[in-house]
This record gives structure tokens, sequence and C-alpha cells, in this order.
């Protein structure tokens, strides 16, 4: 039955990742959770896409985020890449 089978599927940029609330999150559905962290491409390509409202990249701490749930949680993890003209 559906009801008892499911996975949650979640793809996240990473910067909430080692939120406290996140961190619950993650242990409580662990089992049923297909999570994975957008990286795009290297530091400067990643950081160029992806700032925060001050202009600094969010690189270091998304895979860091990435680096913890796969080696530390020992989850799989997919990957995903966003294009843009910048990173072609």
């Amino acid at each position: 039955m559906w009801a008892r089978n499911w996975k949650i599927s979640i793809s996240s940029n990473g910067t909430l990742y080692f939120n406290d609330n996140v961190q619950n999150f993650i242990k409580k559905y662990f089992d049923r959770l297909s999570f994975n962290i957008s990286i795009d491409g290297n530091k400067k390509l990643h950081d160029t896409c992806r700032v925060f409202p001050d202009g600094s990249g969010s690189y270091d701490l998304a895979s860091a985020a990435a680096y913890d749930y796969i080696y530390n949680l020992h989850g799989y993890m997919g990957s995903k890449i966003t294009l843009s003209p910048e990173n072609i």
C-alpha cells in the first residue's frame, strides 16, 4: 500500500543544512529520504550563480553539507547542476 511505502524527495542549495530543525528532519526521515544538494561546478562557477544577499558565495557551505550527508550520515546523494550562460 502506498501509504506505508512513501519517499520524500528534496533538492536543496545546502545553505540551511546544518540548522537544527533541518538536521532533526533528516534524521527522523532518513530511511524515507531522497536528498541532494545542488552544486554548480567548481567553487568559482558555483559562487557566480549562488550568492548570499551580502554577495558572498555559498560553495563552501553547500559542499560541506554534501560531504556531511554522504560521509557522516552515510547517505546516497544524486547530483544536479543548474546551467546558465555564465557556466556553460
